[in-house]
């Protein structure tokens, strides 16, 4: 029997095991964020599929730590093709159950030092929450692709924003793009897995070419527009 939460998540049945009695909330929580609603129907999902696995394993809500969230995506891995959200989505999940007063507040772990390439994106997404105001899904959309752009072109050493180049720009997307089901289409756009347009023409201008600047490059490819104003 379908339980419908509200008007944009139908799950498959009722909520079961501790945490059935929130996912409603939850939901009105997540959607609140400006999620789109694929992404939406998603997290819900995931956590109610997680309260049931709580209940199967006899956890009470007042026992329910940031630990569990790894235990039990450790499990759906061995039945479910995990996703990249996965994780991210859980831990959504005991914040809000933290600032709802449902479980205790969890222990920080202790800080570990971050590599020049993390400092970098967590500067980045701070312009993008304080500066441009952009919804939560947003900058998690953006992040993680602007982290890895750093990741490819720096490694673990020094990020040097002066040194980036339409060259880095280009070779990075053309090495993603099988990996993230991005395709050409007909004329200058590129499509991702679900058809929508994310960027234009990568092939740097004569002018580019000559000065190195990767201004071009990044206002041509629409993932790194956001980026491009930060770095002026």
């Amino acid at each position: 029997m379908k339980y419908i939460v509200n008007e944009k998540v139908v799950l498959s049945g009722p909520p079961e095991g501790p945490l059935a009695a929130y996912i409603g909330s939850f939901t009105d929580w997540v959607n609140e964020q400006g999620f789109a609603s694929s992404s939406l129907w998603h997290r819900v999902h995931l956590a109610a599929c997680f309260s049931a696995w709580l209940g199967n394993q006899g956890i009470r809500l007042g026992n329910i730590s940031s630990d569990h969230p790894a235990q039990y995506l450790r499990y759906r891995a061995r039945r479910v093709r995990p996703q990249g959200a996965d994780r991210a989505a859980l831990k959504h999940l005991i914040e809000f159950l933290c600032g709802q007063g449902v479980i205790p507040p969890q222990k920080a772990l202790p800080a570990r030092e971050l590599i020049p390439v993390e400092r970098c994106a967590q500067a980045f997404e701070q312009y993008l929450r304080e500066e441009r105001a952009l919804a939560t899904a947003t900058i998690i959309y953006y992040v993680p692709f602007i982290r890895s752009f750093l990741k490819d072109r720096f490694g673990s050493g020094t990020v040097k924003l002066s040194r980036l180049r339409a060259g880095d720009v280009v070779g990075f997307v053309q090495r993603q793009a099988p990996h993230c089901g991005w395709r050409e289409n007909t004329g200058p756009f590129w499509r991702d897995k679900w058809g929508h347009r994310i960027g234009c023409d990568l092939n740097p201008s004569k002018e580019e070419e000559a000065t190195g600047s990767s201004c071009g490059a990044l206002v041509r490819f629409g993932f790194l527009r956001p980026w491009r104003s930060w770095l002026s």
